[in-house]
């Protein structure tokens, strides 16, 4: 019985020595993870998209609403809106035309930490058709 507890207590206090060790790593994994490039999760985006659908493009950072820069093939006059790490793109006239291929290029955005894509990041997809309704 001696032998199986001291094998215990010594699983113990190594058990705890490498949770003590490893302690600051993890404070060092934390900060490296806040000095992260800005990268997109995900979007809103299907096959076809609906006419006035805004696409929504998710970030893993909060945004600066400042110096975005977002183009369309064909071009569009597009505006952008930032709601924290959500930048939402759509058509200055608020629809996209019917029946049209689209891709959305977003060239430039930034972090709130000063952040930037580290290329730009493209969106394909299509309008529906027109139902004639």
């Amino acid at each position: 019985i001696a032998v199986v507890l001291l094998v215990i207590i010594t699983l113990l206090v190594q058990s705890f020595l490498f949770k003590t060790k490893n302690a600051p790593l993890q404070n060092l994994r934390t900060e490296s993870s806040d000095q992260r490039e800005l990268e997109v999760l995900t979007n809103n985006v299907s096959e076809e998209v609906l006419v006035a659908q805004n696409i929504e493009i998710t970030f893993n950072k909060e945004l600066s609403d400042k110096d975005i820069v977002v183009n369309s093939t064909p071009e569009e006059t597009l505006s952008t809106e930032v709601l924290g790490n959500l930048l939402i793109v759509k058509p200055a006239n608020q629809i996209w035309q019917y029946n049209t291929s689209y891709k959305i290029i977003v060239n430039q955005v930034r972090s709130l930490d000063g952040k930037s894509l580290l290329s730009p990041y493209t969106i394909g997809f299509k309008t529906q058709g027109y139902s004639g309704i």
